[in-house]
């Protein structure tokens, strides 16, 4: 069962998102002279929401409810503790197994963690000969009704067999009386899908009984809150609504970045490694390279395809920009049809620039011509 189940703990990227994999987050150049830089196109429209006024106690204990929920003691019903009764989940290979078994999304949660943990340990603790080991909520940015965290996990390297790449995946929650309320991450339906998201579950999953109260768990929290101004704010998630927007070219991307940006996305890494370009320079000659039909990859309709929603939901804090997209990946169970998947990035800003960036997908398989040559060679 250890392979199948894992698959649900790893990202699984359509073929769109691994044409986005290789684009929203690859804005790049060509190499061809000197960039001059122009101004930013000024956007108008409504912050994402605004930041809800909270004392540190409450920050530091969002973050410890992050930390809490990924250590290795943590039980199913210690999980299920820590949501709220009406708690609401996006992910839909959850909400698929609290359909075929007649649960809600709190419910469901809780008989499927259950399920998973029944060879006893937790499929994102596992472990598996010559792969590192994943660092769960490596990193934590909260802010006061939200908080992110993302995994550092490991994939496996399609360029070399044996080896591993770093992958992160992302999860993000909305917190309501200091508990999880609401759920989004970064998974798709792992295919083909594994019985326990086709067939229920026999015997069914038993009633929850008698709620013992939350385990109680220590550690530092993932750093201070950086004091900013709300116009600093505004400008971190126009920033990025900017870049996201139609209009916006690959030259307004590298406008956006700072000169030492730091990229860890996979495929713009090797991209730049094979055209001797650093960070910032390969996302701007990627994002040239794929935009060349004059519409970037992220932004092309399908017939029967819904519409992507980038950056549909933006969470700023001080020096850190949470973007999720809404895209529509094939549904395995239904030809022809599709289902939400949600795809997530996440930059670090200095100085008003995006300085370092994550993201969620993955290196494509099989690999496109233009991460394996140069360029100058297509």
């Amino acid at each position: 069962m250890n392979d199948g189940v894992f698959e649900m703990f790893e990202l699984k990227q359509s073929a769109l998102a691994s044409a986005v994999a290789v684009c929203v987050i690859m804005s790049a150049c060509s190499g061809d002279g000197p960039v001059a830089a122009r101004e930013i196109p000024q956007l108008v429209g409504a912050a994402d929401g605004q930041e809800a006024g909270c004392t540190t106690d409450q920050l530091e204990h969002n973050r410890q409810l992050v930390k809490a929920f990924f250590a290795p003691e943590r039980t199913p019903l210690d999980a299920y503790n820590m949501m709220t009764p009406d708690y609401i989940q996006h992910n839909e290979g959850v909400l698929r197994f609290g359909k075929i078994n007649n649960l809600n999304a709190h419910e469901a949660f809780l008989a499927l963690d259950n399920f998973l943990t029944s060879n006893g340990g937790r499929p994102e603790l596992s472990e598996e000969p010559g792969r590192p080991k994943n660092e769960m909520a490596y990193k934590i940015i909260a802010i006061c009704d939200y908080v992110t965290a993302v995994h550092r996990t490991y994939a496996p390297d399609p360029q070399n067999a044996g080896a591993y790449y770093a992958a992160y995946d992302f999860e993000l929650w909305r917190i309501k009386e200091g508990k999880f309320a609401e759920h989004w991450d970064s998974q798709s339906l792992p295919t083909p899908l594994p019985s326990f998201l086709v067939t229920p579950l026999q015997p069914a999953p038993a009633p929850v009984a008698a709620v013992p109260s939350l385990s109680q768990f220590v550690g530092a929290a993932d750093g201070g809150e950086v004091r900013c101004t709300a116009e600093q704010l505004e400008h971190n998630r126009q920033l990025v609504k900017t870049f996201f927007t139609p209009e916006r070219t690959p030259l307004d991307a590298y406008n956006m970045m700072a000169p030492d940006y730091i990229q860890h996305n996979e495929g713009v890494i090797r991209f730049g490694r094979i055209n001797g370009l650093n960070d910032r320079e390969a996302f701007l000659a990627l994002d040239k390279f794929l935009t060349s039909n004059g519409r970037r990859p992220e932004l092309v309709e399908e017939p029967g395809r819904p519409k992507n929603e980038m950056a549909y939901k933006i969470i700023a804090s001080c020096d850190y920009v949470t973007a999720v997209h809404r895209t529509y990946a094939p549904d395995p169970q239904n030809a022809g049809a599709y289902y939400t998947v949600f795809d997530f990035e996440l930059w670090r800003i200095k100085d008003g620039k995006f300085a370092e960036h994550w993201d969620s997908q993955r290196i494509p398989t099989p690999m496109p011509q233009f991460l394996l040559v140069p360029l100058q060679n297509l």
